[in-house]
C-alpha cells in the first residue's frame, strides 16, 4: 500500500499532479503546493511540460512512500515544499533529468536559471 506523508505526519488522502512543479493534495482539505526551488516549462511549450507531469505522476503512482516536507511560501502565498519519493528528493531528480531549471524566489525579483545555456532570466513580480 502506498504511503502519503506530509507535515505534520499526517496521512495525504490522495495526490494530484497539476504539472511538473505544482501538486494538489488532501489532508483534511485541498493543499495546492509547488515544489521548492525548481521550475518546469509552462503549458505553452506543449512537449515539455507534458514531460515533466508524466514523469512526475509516474513516480509518484510507482512509489511506495511520498514525503512532502513545507519550506516557505512564494510570491504567491503557495506553500513551497520538498517532495520525496520513496527516499529521493524529486525537486532535486528533476533538474538532474533536465526537466526543470533551479528557480530562486525572494520578495522583490524572481529568477529562473537555465542549466543548459548558463543564463539568468530576471522577472520583476
Amino acid at each position: 500500500m502506498k504511503s502519503f506523508v506530509a507535515w505534520p505526519n499526517s496521512n495525504i488522502d490522495n495526490i494530484k499532479v497539476v504539472d511538473g512543479d505544482t501538486l494538489k493534495f488532501s489532508i483534511t482539505k485541498e493543499f495546492r503546493v509547488r515544489l521548492a526551488r525548481i521550475d518546469c516549462k509552462e503549458k505553452k511549450d506543449r512537449d515539455a511540460w507534458t514531460k515533466a507531469k508524466e514523469y512526475v505522476k509516474n513516480k509518484i503512482e510507482a512509489a511506495k512512500e511520498v514525503k512532502i516536507i513545507g519550506t516557505g511560501l512564494d510570491n504567491w502565498k503557495r506553500l513551497l515544499v520538498e517532495v520525496f519519493i520513496d527516499g529521493n528528493n524529486l525537486n532535486n531528480e528533476l533538474m538532474q533529468k533536465g526537466l526543470a531549471v533551479k528557480y530562486e524566489f525572494n520578495k522583490k525579483r524572481v529568477k529562473r536559471k537555465d542549466s543548459k545555456v548558463g543564463s539568468t532570466d530576471t522577472k520583476k513580480k
